[in-house]
């Protein structure tokens, strides 16, 4: 095996293993975009919850005589409704930036790969050339060769023929 091919060989292995980052960093991006959807969706379903919850807590409220602890008993239940808000908010937060950083990622892992897949192809195309030239200068060869040997032919026969003549 040639040191080109052996360059050769190495390029396309860089192409490959930057070929599989490439497509690992992609399931992660899909991985995270669905997470941050999902999330998204958590967070809506809690907003429209504690906004409902809130609504038949207050109904019940003005509906009947109260007390002031049970005031203080719905004000307190609002209060958790709105931390567990919060804590999808935050985990939305969370499932956006993993999403950024994935994509992040992916970005980084194809330009990786488009820059290995450069370089393979122009090393292909490197190997090409120099194909096309060595057999550009063997048919040069071979045709100085064919008329040397013409030539010597030629001399040959107009030798041949002064001394017959």
């Amino acid at each position: 095996m040639s040191i080109i091919d052996q360059l050769h060989g190495i390029k396309a292995f860089r192409e490959k293993k930057s070929e599989a980052e490439m497509v690992k960093s992609r399931l992660s991006l899909a991985r995270a975009r669905a997470e941050e959807s999902r999330r998204r969706q958590a967070l809506e379903a809690q907003q429209a919850h504690a906004r409902d919850e809130e609504l038949r807590l207050y109904r019940d409220l003005c509906a009947r005589l109260v007390r002031p602890r049970d005031i203080t008993r719905v004000q307190e239940d609002v209060i958790a409704l709105q931390a567990v808000t919060r804590e999808h908010q935050q985990q939305l937060v969370g499932a956006e930036k993993a999403h950024l950083q994935a994509r992040d990622m992916f970005d980084d892992a194809f330009r990786h790969y488009r820059h290995a897949t450069n370089a393979r192809e122009k090393f292909e195309e490197l190997m090409r050339r120099e194909a096309r030239q060595l057999l550009r200068e063997a048919e040069r060869r071979e045709e100085s060769e064919l008329e040397e040997m013409s030539g010597n032919l030629r001399d040959r026969l107009d030798f041949e023929g002064q001394d017959h003549g």
